[in-house]
């Protein structure tokens, strides 16, 4: 208002009339404002249809800002006829202008790649809610998909992108700053507008969307009679075949429903009725915590779910040749081979130990230092009604609306989870400089790279970073003794104890 007023007005040599037109501006202005500060609407709802609007329609509207921006540049461009100090404004007008071209050319390829990755959601998205439904959030699959896709690592680097391309905006508009020419300011208050909307839909979509996700389940359950009785010779029912049979299925048929739920990157569903050898293990998890997203960084979060026969002590029942069984410090060992201690940006581990006796490694990961595991499993299970507790456990998960009490009187089987004494100190993977690098040489000329860089500064340089120990601090602390009953994970689905 107060540079239409000062001097769009005046450069068209026009004289409003001041009052009416700051009621004008109220008038407009008043309930965008409090719809801002006050609206019940989520990102998905205030955005839903565009996201759905077909591919064609949402380039259009790419190339629409091309046009626009370019149009800005030229009407900077005009300053060279009009200014009186050419020794100055023809080296600044240079030198900003091609810091605004590279980093609106970053921009644009930003943009231009925000389409299609949303392209590529809404497509997932009708496969699997049918397209039935055009509020996206009615159904959280939505969320969940851009989770998987990656969204969230994208939006966190197009965010700073993006930033920097408003800055030169504003800076280039200082520099070349016309006041005789109505169309410069135009195009100004135009192209503002555009850029600073792009960059509160990334800063939103980076703030609701979750982390990536990979999963891998190991169903044993044959041996279980053998390891129960001590390796005793055991007579078995004449229906145990079949019993295990139908036990194993609905196990299979629970934890495909809940990885296909919550959107987790499934990296194998194993079931052995013969038993798991040690190698065999070891090598499905080497490949496991090994394995990284499709843009480059490691997965956020590793998820590891085990139904089989275990020792008294929780160890994991083997076959074949080597030690019979498999110890938390084994599963550790391989962890730490892939994501090492210490680290404060490093991957999770969630172990889902659906067993009679995988309480029992709750103290070890209580005890542990350094890493992010946390452990869910239950106690009062026998062999046969752990998959009574897996299907409990992912109708909670996976219904919102559950009136599922896991503390009610009489219930035999408790679910109970233990987190690493670091826990508290996780969060989710924020891009960092390799990160940039790379989605630099995927996506960008080679040219734009050395600039690029200046990207790295918002996190080297962060206001929050003096008080970051002592409320990682205070978060350990309140984990430790005063655990929560659900503890949310930030992938749809909680943690939770009786």
């Amino acid at each position: 208002c107060t540079v239409t007023q000062l001097q769009f007005f005046p450069a068209l040599g026009i004289s409003p009339a001041v009052y009416p037109l700051i009621c004008l501006v109220g008038r407009v202005t008043f309930e965008p404002l409090i719809d801002f500060y006050f609206s019940p609407y989520t990102v998905l709802q205030l955005w839903g249809k565009f996201f759905m609007w077909r591919p064609f329609f949402r380039r259009v509207i790419v190339l629409f800002i091309v046009f626009i921006e370019l149009s800005y540049l030229i009407a900077c461009g005009f300053v060279l006829q009009s200014s009186d100090v050419l020794y100055l404004t023809i080296p600044g007008y240079a030198v900003f202008g091609f810091a605004w071209a590279v980093f609106h050319i970053v921009f644009v390829i930003s943009c231009w790649r925000f389409m299609t990755k949303i392209s590529e959601c809404g497509f997932n998205y009708h496969t699997v809610d049918g397209g039935t439904n055009g509020d996206l959030d009615q159904s959280h699959s939505f969320t969940r998909i851009l989770a998987a896709r990656g969204m969230r690592h994208f939006s966190l680097i197009s965010f700073r992108l993006v930033f920097l391309a408003v800055i030169t905006t504003i800076v280039l508009g200082a520099v070349s700053w016309q006041v005789n020419f109505p169309l410069f300011m135009a195009l100004g208050l135009a192209v503002l507008p555009l850029e600073l909307m792009s960059l509160w839909l990334l800063y939103d979509l980076s703030r609701i969307i979750g982390g990536t996700c990979i999963g891998y389940a190991l169903i044993a359950p044959s041996l279980s009679s053998r390891v129960e009785s001590g390796n005793q010779p055991t007579l078995l029912p004449p229906t145990y075949s079949q019993d295990i049979t139908t036990r194993s299925t609905e196990l299979l048929n629970s934890i495909n429903r809940f990885f296909h739920h919550h959107m987790i990157d499934l990296y194998s569903c194993d079931f052995s009725s013969s038993g798991v050898s040690r190698d065999m293990l070891t090598s499905h998890l080497d490949g496991l915590f090994s394995r990284n997203t499709t843009d480059g960084p490691q997965f956020d979060t590793y998820i590891v779910y085990y139904s089989g026969p275990t020792f008294q002590n929780g160890n994991w029942a083997l076959i074949g040749s080597g030690p019979q069984e498999f110890t938390y410090d084994d599963l550790l060992s391989i962890w730490l081979k892939y994501h090492p201690a210490g680290e404060l940006d490093a991957s999770r581990l969630i172990l889902l130990l659906h067993t009679a006796h995988s309480h029992n490694w709750c103290k070890s990961v209580r005890d542990t230092g350094g890493v992010y595991i946390a452990v869910q499993s239950c106690t009062g299970a026998t062999a046969e009604r752990v998959t009574e507790f897996t299907q409990e456990w992912v109708n909670y998960s996976c219904d919102p609306n559950s009136e599922m009490n896991w503390s009610e009187r009489g219930r035999d089987i408790k679910p109970v989870y233990r987190v690493s004494r670091d826990w508290g100190n996780f969060q989710f993977h924020l891009p960092n400089e390799t990160d940039i690098r790379l989605h630099a040489e995927a996506n960008f000329p080679k040219f734009t790279w050395p600039l690029l860089r200046i990207t790295n500064l918002p996190g080297k340089f962060n206001a929050t970073s003096c008080c970051a120990p002592f409320i990682r601090c205070c978060r350990r602390t309140k984990l430790r003794w005063l655990p929560p009953k659900t503890l949310d994970t930030g992938h749809g689905f909680n943690l939770v104890s009786s």
